[in-house]
């Protein structure tokens, strides 16, 4: 292989002195592995019909980051969130949050939370700025969800640019944060069908969130099952390392909590989403998805 020199002039380095200029770089720092960068004004995305569980994934995320607990085995660096959300009733989150927390241990402060009651908005917008901006000590801020401070369609491509470029991502450099935010998909017109969560691309509105987010996450039912039983999929993963398989969620709704599923030998359908699986030495199998 040639020799590697840096360019000169501003010219445009070869193919092999830019991939030794990449190499040389410092790796992105992330609070989340694979999943969430630390770099302001970077977001990602939690995405998902309504009531599949955005609201809890996010709660579940933010106490995570909030005390160094693993994302569903990914490694979280504890630091400072504030997590408002726009969807009640109040008294329900309250419930779930409260649930929710004693499956952790002290977060010592660091998560913040506070419900806004929609109104404008341009005028929730400006509130959900000031919370942010006043609440010291936090890293990242999860917003649940956009279509309630987006001042327009907030699936309509020329609407979505605006508001990331001109206005949410200026304003989180500024205050040094990073972002998640949950992004409410259409169901398709076919009730019957399930969205692939590994390609929103033709979901309508969801390409311009995806393609700006450091990493998408979305959300799905499963084929003939309860609704407690959902598909995690990872439709973009700017700075994951290695792949990021699909994995098969649970939510227990008397934890408030997403487990990982265990699935009996028996209960294992070859024709369905997925079909790796190992023993996990008590005479169960449980999905092959993140190590």
């Amino acid at each position: 292989m040639p020799k590697s020199r840096a360019p000169l002039n501003g010219s445009t380095p070869t193919g092999v002195q830019w991939i030794e200029m990449k190499r040389l770089e410092p790796m992105l720092p992330q609070l989340i592995q694979d999943i969430h960068a630390d770099s302001p004004g970077e977001f990602s995305v939690i995405g998902g019909r309504t009531g599949i569980g955005k609201t809890n994934l996010q709660m579940y995320m933010g106490l995570c980051l909030a005390t160094g607990t693993p994302f569903f085995g990914r490694r979280c660096e504890p630091v400072g969130v504030n997590m408002l959300t726009f969807e009640g009733p109040e008294q329900n989150l309250r419930e779930r949050l409260e649930t929710l927390m004693k499956q952790f241990p002290d977060d010592e402060g660091r998560f913040h939370f506070e419900f806004l009651a929609p109104r404008s908005r341009a005028e929730l917008f400006k509130t959900v700025k000031e919370r942010l901006a006043k609440t010291a000590g936090c890293k990242v801020a999860i917003l649940d969800s956009v279509k309630y401070i987006v001042d327009g369609d907030y699936l309509k491509s020329e609407v979505v640019t605006y508001f990331l470029n001109e206005l949410l991502k200026p304003f989180l450099t500024g205050i040094g944060m990073s972002a998640n935010l949950a992004l409410p998909i259409k169901k398709p017109l076919n009730q019957g069908v399930l969205i692939d969560v590994e390609d929103v691309y033709n979901i309508k509105g969801a390409t311009e969130w995806v393609d700006a987010s450091v990493t998408t996450i979305l959300l799905e039912k499963r084929h003939r099952k309860p609704k407690e039983h959902v598909t995690l999929g990872f439709a973009k993963t700017r700075i994951a390392v290695n792949d990021m398989p699909p994995m098969r969620l649970f939510f227990d709704k008397k934890l408030c909590l997403f487990k990982r599923e265990v699935v009996r030998s028996s209960d294992f359908d070859e024709n369905d989403d997925e079909t790796s699986v190992q023993s996990n030495g008590t005479g169960m199998q449980i999905r092959a998805s993140i190590p």
